[in-house]
């Protein structure tokens, strides 16, 4: 249905422009080719998240026997941004839900992969999506959600926050985050399962140097939650 916008009121994006951007998502397909959408878009933001678009479900195949990609609507949505000035958020390299069981488990199985074997499809996916993306994003989410803390006055090492296979998810579908058991899997000496997290953002610099790397999550508010990103940030950007 087509909605009628009220473009002479300010725009957003101008009045906060000296402070910070100022941003939405491009909520689908079918919304987002709406030309009064579009319009609206571009009057009061200067900023843009492809919501579900570039998640690791919808760029990759489910198909456990080879890597299929699908970079159709992915490509439009940055070519949009590129051509109207907004800048754009690379949301998300990794994260516990919407990816693909077969890049950490043995397809079918609720079994982990090993260290190596994780580790290079890490590298393959980042290398390949950021590679790709390399000087046209603002910014990348490499991480999103990967900490589910408890008390941080009991347990004050952010790796103990990680979530972990078995947490409330299920053991089935993609709700886990398998990283850490695939990482953990085969892990020697000072090696070990939160690994996955330093190795991500290493290949999202990797393939993409010049975009803001950032951790992403909700409810940071959380004294406990806030505390252990802040350690995992420092720890990560030292080593």
């Amino acid at each position: 249905m087509k909605t009628d916008w009220d473009l002479s009121l300010p725009s957003l994006a101008e009045t906060f422009k000296p402070y910070f951007l100022l941003g939405n998502i491009w909520c689908s397909v079918q919304n987002m080719w709406d030309p009064s959408i579009r319009e609206m878009f571009k009057h009061h933001y200067n900023a843009i998240t492809a919501s579900n678009n570039h998640k690791p479900c919808n760029l990759l195949s489910g198909n456990p026997e080879k890597w299929v990609w699908d970079f159709k609507i992915a490509d439009e949505i940055v070519d949009w941004a590129e051509e109207n000035n907004i800048a754009m958020t690379g949301h998300t390299l990794l994260w516990h839900n919407m990816s693909r069981n077969w890049l950490t488990n043995i397809p079918g199985t609720t079994q982990p992969l090993t260290r190596q074997e994780a580790m290079e499809n890490l590298h393959r996916y980042i290398s390949t999506v950021a590679g790709r993306y390399s000087g046209r994003m603002y910014s990348w989410d490499v991480i999103n959600e990967a900490l589910n803390p408890t008390d941080w006055v009991a347990e004050p090492d952010w790796r103990k926050h990680l979530r972990r296979t078995g947490e409330g998810y299920g053991l089935s579908g993609n709700a886990d985050t398998r990283w850490y058991d695939a990482f953990a899997n085969g892990a020697q000496g000072d090696e070990c399962g939160s690994d996955y997290i330093y190795y991500a953002f290493k290949f999202a610099r990797t393939y993409d140097p010049v975009a803001k790397l950032y951790y992403n999550d909700y409810n940071e508010f959380d004294p406990s939650k806030c505390e252990a990103i802040a350690q995992m940030v420092e720890q990560v950007n030292e080593r």
